[in-house]
């Protein structure tokens, strides 16, 4: 038995199934797992956003089809011929063709990330939690991200975007201070803060209020004439953010009574 019979049978399939069934299975895959990660050809390589996300597609359905060629090939050799010895060079070639079409894969997928890496699971983001009395609700949206490109990051505008009302509000640079995007230059390597202010009156908004106007919400941030990047934020997600955070800060304010005590049982001398 040779590479070739391989081949034939990964391609041609046997008398009992048909190759081309999971391979277009696994081109199905591939595209949609590219289409709901986002993943768009780099801009550098096609400056054209409609066509990027076609062509990434296209690439997605190819790795999904290499992906299950390969392991054809495989399952012929462990599956059928498990005694056949096989020519190290091609088990070689096959490797290196999978990790390869993985390795470009990876690539689309990360530079279709874009230059800023964005941190979205923190007790602080994006929505605040805060505690007032023994209450707890909403006290502003933060976003935390990394310009890891090599380039500043300049003329950017942000905003959250309620779903619900169409409502926007800005975001601002917060160092210390609320600093305008447009007066901001992101050095490339450099963290950064953002912050939107909730209208309110008091420290913080009930959740109930809250999710009346944000329980879905688009993050939205602009820089350099590029096309926006923006996340949505469901129902789902929020109910899920508000309880994270109002968990922690529970938890956190259990832990701050341990170490400090309640102070009751204390005797005051006269």
């Amino acid at each position: 038995m040779s590479i070739k019979a391989a081949i034939r049978y990964a391609w041609g399939g046997s008398k009992r199934w048909d190759a081309g069934i999971p391979q277009i299975i696994g081109s199905a895959i591939g595209g949609l797992a590219a289409y709901l990660l986002g993943i768009k050809v780099p801009q550098e390589i096609l400056d054209n956003p409609s066509l990027a996300a076609l062509v990434s597609i296209i690439i997605g359905g190819l790795v999904g089809f290499v992906v299950i060629f390969a392991g054809q090939i495989c399952w012929y050799f462990l599956h059928h011929h498990p005694r056949t010895k096989v020519n190290p060079y091609i088990a070689i070639a096959v490797l290196g063709g999978i990790i390869v079409t993985a390795g470009i894969g990876g690539y689309f997928w990360d530079k279709s990330r874009g230059p800023i890496i964005w941190t979205w699971k923190s007790e602080s983001w994006p929505i605040g939690i805060a505690r007032s009395g023994d209450d707890y609700g909403v006290y502003n949206f933060g976003f935390r991200g990394t310009n890891r490109s090599e380039k500043p990051i300049t003329r950017i505008r942000t905003f959250v975007r309620s779903n619900i009302t169409g409502e926007t509000i800005p975001l601002f640079f917060s160092q210390g201070q609320a600093i305008a995007p447009e007066r901001v230059v992101i050095p490339p390597g450099e963290s950064f803060n953002l912050d939107a202010v909730l209208p309110k009156n008091g420290p913080m908004i009930s959740f109930e209020a809250f999710k009346k106007d944000y329980s879905n919400f688009t993050f939205s941030f602009e820089h350099d004439g590029e096309p926006p990047f923006e996340r949505t934020f469901t129902e789902s997600e929020v109910n899920r953010l508000i309880a994270e955070g109002r968990l922690f800060h529970e938890e956190l304010h259990a832990k701050n009574n341990e170490v400090m005590g309640t102070g009751r049982g204390i005797r005051v001398k006269e």
